[in-house]
């Protein structure tokens, strides 16, 4: 009886041990590696629906990070291939869910997600130092990017 006991104590532990490893808290901040899109298709596609914390350039580098409420879902970095005629120009850019989207109405954005996107695409000319202001909806200044090879 006493072996029995022991044998279903240790099963009843392991298994909630076992759960204990699976589960993912909100906190932990999921990267995904990119390299932003010029396509005007795409760019007519809705926002994600996300909420943009911060954004930073480090050379060809843009680090975003953003809440959203789907944990897995792929972003892009999409720009339109038409820029506004200032100086230094202005692309407009998005982040856009690619793959199959998750139609579920939730609202809670509470999954931290960074993106590191190749921008290298964006500039307006090819050139050293050749600068273009980024406008990614849904972040309130323009990011000034000096091309770089």
């Amino acid at each position: 009886m006493k072996f029995t006991n022991l044998i279903l104590s240790c099963i009843l532990l392991a298994a909630c041990a076992s759960t204990l490893h699976t589960n993912s808290t909100p906190n932990e901040t999921m990267i995904q590696n990119s390299i932003a899109l010029l396509d005007d298709v795409l760019f007519e596609e809705a926002q994600a629906p996300i909420q943009i914390d911060t954004v930073l350039l480090e050379g060809n580098l843009l680090k975003i990070q953003y809440r959203t409420s789907t944990p897995k879902v792929e972003m892009q970095l999409v720009g339109s291939t038409s820029i506004a005629k200032s100086f230094p120009p202005i692309r407009h850019c998005k982040l856009i869910e690619i793959g199959p989207k998750n139609r579920e109405a939730k609202t809670l954005l509470n999954f931290p997600v960074e993106l590191h996107c190749d921008v290298q695409i964006l500039t307006t000319k090819r050139t050293s130092g050749s600068p273009t202001y980024l406008q990614i909806e849904g972040w309130p200044e323009k990011i000034l990017y000096l091309y770089s090879e």
